[in-house]
């Protein structure tokens, strides 16, 4: 009789866990993806997040201070998620704002590495060998030798912290999930341009100011 019980239990798990998968399924709900949730409930140490699921999905809300997006939430606001488990051991929903913004971040970036884009971003911290940047919450790796077309004092460095800047997106290793970026290569940019729009203007045999540089 137990044997009998305990198979049938196993039976109707396993079918509401069918039922769950392909429930899932019809709202294109899977792990490693993200997904769009609505904001239910703002607690003073979690968000409630409700994805039509069986459960909600608890978010720290530490993960939306990061970026300041917590002051223009709302109940009802609509935010995308990265969908960790389905189901944890507890019978949870596991998901986190943080990871879909590295997520979108990485496409953005991917797109920024394919076209030859600039991107934006705030050089945050120093590392070893050069300088760690944020883009969009997608840290990056800033090289010594990128941050300025000539040697630069800590000084001059440090009025460069935190204050929006472009960089070019030079290396992008998908597998290790690195992003080497160069400021470098837009001011070299920017100065080739400056330099033609000068040639443009004169020709051959024109009397022109300069000065003596060295």
């Amino acid at each position: 009789m137990v044997l009998e019980t305990n198979l049938e239990n196993k039976e109707n798990k396993k079918e509401f866990e069918n039922l769950l998968k392909e429930d899932f399924k019809k709202r294109d709900l899977k792990e490693g993806g993200i997904a769009k949730a609505t904001i239910s409930e703002i607690g003073k140490k979690f968000i409630f997040v409700d994805l039509k699921a069986k459960s909600e999905g608890i978010i720290p809300i530490e993960e939306f201070k990061i970026t300041k997006e917590l002051d223009s939430l709302k109940v009802g606001s609509k935010i995308e998620v990265y969908l960790e488990r389905i189901e944890s051991f507890k019978g949870e929903l596991v998901v986190s704002r943080e990871k879909a913004r590295r997520m979108s971040s990485w496409k953005r970036m991917e797109k920024a590495f394919n076209d030859q884009e600039e991107v934006e971003g705030l050089i945050t911290s120093r590392c070893k060998g050069g300088m760690i940047v944020n883009v969009s919450s997608c840290l990056c790796f800033l090289p010594g030798s990128q941050i300025d077309t000539k040697p630069l004092k800590n000084s001059e460095i440090d009025e460069l912290m935190n204050v929006p800047l472009k960089f070019m997106c030079v290396k992008l290793d998908k597998i290790r999930g690195n992003i080497v970026v160069s400021r470098r290569a837009i001011l070299e940019k920017t100065k080739n341009q400056d330099l033609k729009n000068i040639l443009a203007k004169i020709k051959e045999g024109d009397i022109v100011d300069g000065k003596v540089k060295a």
